[in-house]
């Protein structure tokens, strides 16, 4: 929906209204540092107080927490938790650019600013363009390009689970697309507004895509969005929340549907509330419809199997490296997971000037 009413207003928000993702913004961050092997999902992050001076608007910034510090924290886990301090450190190992021109990539066609806050969701853009870059991930990175539904037909003959059960690389989903845009123009409806060509093909590896998909999944799993783990089905997805909570998001799917909910008000500075948050205030909007669409459809998986060149390793939470007995299973690109064992004496030793540095 592109507002609450039509009368009131004729803005479609879903498409024209710029507004800052938050923590929504991190599956683009972390998906451009482990698509430049910045870090893997096992890869120890530091969670600290963080300042840092902001050249460009001549400020400092301090990212809040929502809770202690850690110290050091599983990047799949930061993700899962949403936490702040972890993505000033990704951001600051892979670098702006590259998180920009993921997200391009991927169809983001808002202006995006290469500044610390970028980590944090602080660039505005506009929900369809967020659904549209994370329909490419979990479509193992391959392009969808958005049309808008001319008619909804119900009963028998109406299947849109065609539309999600088809894969790559004969890629229905843009036959139907196509097909979508024809009748549109047959409707006498106006080209859809971009900037540029929309994105086609396969934009983002499938092994990149693979463990984004599994930390989308620990978001409900073990994370900000584990009411989401009552819903009756897999499902995974992130949350998202902007500075006094002005916007609430929560961008999420099952193995046949990509819902994304915002809210917010048309002043950005009007708060939601206290506890409007993404897991508060979104999340549930979005488990609404969820069950909505899916109703009495059979439950499926929602995670693909893994790709060729990934392997699972068990990771110990407190080093980061191969866990001697239990740990937290982890898939990494061949080659690049751990090699050494955790509790094991190393030859190299503690370098406490960096250390001090870091933290």
């Amino acid at each position: 929906m592109g507002g609450t009413s039509w009368q009131r207003s004729q803005f479609d928000r879903i498409r024209k209204a710029c507004r800052q993702p938050g923590s929504a913004w991190k599956t683009l961050l972390y998906g451009a540092a482990l698509e430049a092997a910045a870090i893997t999902p096992g890869t120890p992050l530091i969670d600290a107080p963080v300042t840092e001076y902001d050249e460009v608007q001549n400020v400092f910034w301090k990212p809040k927490s929502s809770g202690r510090f850690r110290g050091a924290v599983l990047a799949e886990d930061a993700f899962a938790a949403s936490l702040n301090a972890p993505a000033i450190d990704v951001l600051g190992r892979v670098g702006g650019q590259a998180v920009i021109a993921l997200a391009q990539r991927l169809g983001v066609t808002s202006p995006l600013a290469d500044v610390g806050p970028l980590a944090l969701g602080a660039s505005c853009v506009r929900p369809l363009e967020l659904a549209r870059a994370y329909a490419a991930v979990i479509r193992g990175g391959w392009a969808l390009v958005p049309r808008l539904v001319v008619r909804v037909r119900r009963g028998p003959q109406a299947r849109p689970e065609a539309l999600f059960d088809a894969a790559a690389p004969e890629d229905p989903w843009l036959s139907a697309a196509r097909r979508l845009d024809r009748v549109a123009a047959l409707a006498g409806l106006p080209p859809d507004e971009r900037v540029g060509a929309p994105p086609r093909g396969r934009l983002l590896d499938e092994r990149i895509a693979f463990q984004l998909q599994h930390m989308l999944r620990a978001v409900v799993t073990r994370g900000t969005a584990s009411a989401a783990r009552g819903v009756g089905r897999e499902v995974a997805g992130k949350t998202g929340t902007t500075n006094d909570n002005t916007d609430a998001w929560f961008v999420g799917y099952s193995r046949r549907v990509l819902g994304t909910v915002w809210l917010g008000f048309d002043d950005p500075g009007q708060k939601l509330g206290p506890r409007a948050d993404g897991s508060h205030a979104a999340l549930p909007w979005w488990l609404d419809g969820l069950r909505e669409v899916e109703r009495d459809r059979p439950p499926s998986p929602v995670l693909p199997a893994p790709p060729g060149g990934m392997e699972r390793v068990s990771i110990d939470r407190e080093s980061g490296l191969r866990a001697r007995t239990s740990g937290l299973e982890l898939w990494f690109r061949e080659g690049s997971a751990p090699t050494e064992q955790a509790g094991m004496p190393s030859g190299a030793g503690t370098d406490f000037e960096r250390a001090s540095r870091e933290f």
